[in-house]
């Protein structure tokens, strides 16, 4: 692996450390526990030779948020992050449910639609689910491609 990659990687979560240490909120432990995920899934995705173009992509009209957007080889990815501590008790993965999916979908057209032109050739383009679980001092990071179908269900 890269060394500079992993000496980012490291960086960035000392000064989010920092930051942690001001708020000790529940809320502001949660986001500080999601914000580590994410940096962890953009690092593991960068290592799996995804091209990192937006984060935290939002649609000037909608709700919600892209967590990630990459392409991998030809294919155009929206990635939603899930991180959980060990102590929670639901799969992150379980919690990208019909709503979020929904959301995504559409997030994912209007960020298409600001890219390409009508009648363009669209580019191949998938859903990845990168959950993120937190274990004492380890972490761990897993990738599912093509984790629900882009197309209206």
């Amino acid at each position: 692996m890269r060394p500079w990659l992993r000496l980012n990687e490291a960086g960035l979560d000392v000064l989010a450390a920092i930051r942690a240490r001001r708020d000790t909120s529940r809320a502001a432990r949660r986001r500080a526990l999601g914000d580590a995920g994410e940096r962890r899934a953009y690092f593991h995705l960068r290592r799996l030779g995804y091209v990192i173009v937006a984060r935290q992509w939002r649609a000037p009209n909608l709700d919600g948020e892209i967590d990630l957007i990459a392409w991998h080889g030809e294919t155009l990815c929206f990635v939603e992050v899930k991180t959980r501590a060990s102590r929670d008790q639901y799969a992150p993965e379980r919690l990208v449910h019909g709503d979020k999916r929904h959301a995504l979908r559409r997030m994912a057209r209007a960020y298409v639609r600001g890219l390409y032109s009508d009648g363009d050739p669209l580019p191949n383009m998938r859903a990845d689910v990168v959950t993120v679980l937190r274990l004492r001092r380890e972490w761990r990071v897993q990738v599912q491609t093509d984790a629900f179908s882009l197309r209206s269900e």
